[in-house]
C-alpha cells in the first residue's frame, strides 16, 4: 500500500478534523452548501458516538478549493460548544488490493522433508 505522502490530494473531497461532537452528515453538508454543489457529506462514528472527523465531497473542484480557503478555522456548532474545524483537501484513496493468490494447489515440498525425524 502507498504511503500517505505518496497519494496525490482528491479535487473535490475534503477531510473535516475538530468537528463538534453534535455534528451529523446533514449538517456538515448544510455548512459546506454554500460554495457549491455537495454531493456526500459523512461524520466518522465508533457506535453512537461521533469521532469528531468526515468528509465532504463536491461536484466540482472549484466548490471544494473554495470551501478549504474560506472554512479552514471556522467556528462550528452551538456557541457554547463551537469549535474551530479544520478543513483539507482529503488523499486519495488506494486502489483495490490485488485478488489473494488462489490457495487451492498443493503446497511444494521442502527439501528437508518437514517429516518428524525419519
Amino acid at each position: 500500500m502507498a504511503a500517505l505522502q505518496e497519494r496525490p490530494f482528491s479535487q473535490t473531497q475534503l477531510f473535516c478534523s475538530n468537528l463538534p461532537w453534535s455534528v451529523n452528515g446533514k449538517m456538515l453538508r448544510q455548512f459546506f452548501e454554500v460554495h457549491g454543489e455537495v454531493t456526500d457529506a459523512f461524520v466518522a462514528y465508533n457506535g453512537r458516538s461521533s469521532r469528531g472527523f468526515g468528509y465532504v465531497t463536491f461536484k466540482g473542484a472549484e466548490g471544494a478549493a473554495a470551501a478549504v480557503a474560506q472554512m479552514n478555522g471556522m467556528p462550528l456548532g452551538d456557541e457554547d460548544r463551537s469549535r474551530e474545524i479544520r478543513v483539507e483537501m482529503a488523499r486519495e484513496r488506494p486502489g483495490p488490493r490485488p485478488e489473494p493468490k488462489d490457495r487451492t494447489e498443493r503446497p511444494v515440498a521442502r527439501e528437508n522433508g518437514g517429516g518428524k525425524g525419519e
